[in-house]
């Protein structure tokens, strides 16, 4: 399973690559920006993203809308307070600082909809 990582924090994104390769997904990133994020994505097919929502250069709404309304499955993080208003209906938010148990869950979550692990 191929995992967007967008964490400007270098230690949170280092740890979680770490993680998802020995739960055996192929972590693509980290990236540290929207506008990085988004120019991979036009390039890189993936199955899930893990997503800060606010990266070097703003805040990532615009973004987790646009993978939700393709299908893409997002886990949104944060360190700060977000606008339910403006993500998409739904969507699971997980306050830093979070374990590895929290994104355990989202991908089986993922892989219980058809996406092999």
């Amino acid at each position: 399973m191929k995992i967007l990582i967008a964490e400007d924090e270098p230690i949170i994104s280092y740890n979680l690559s770490l993680y998802l390769s020995e739960y055996g997904c192929e972590p693509i990133g980290p990236l540290h920006s929207v506008s990085e994020t988004i120019s991979v994505l036009r390039v890189t097919a993936i199955d899930a993203v893990i997503l800060d929502i606010r990266l070097r250069d703003g805040d990532a709404y615009s973004f987790a809308s646009a993978c939700h309304e393709n299908g893409t499955p997002v886990l949104v993080t944060t360190g700060t307070v977000v606008d339910p208003s403006k993500l998409p209906p739904n969507q699971t938010v997980l306050p830093k600082p979070y374990g590895f148990a929290e994104v355990r869950r989202f991908l089986e979550s993922v892989a219980a909809h058809g996406v092999k692990l």
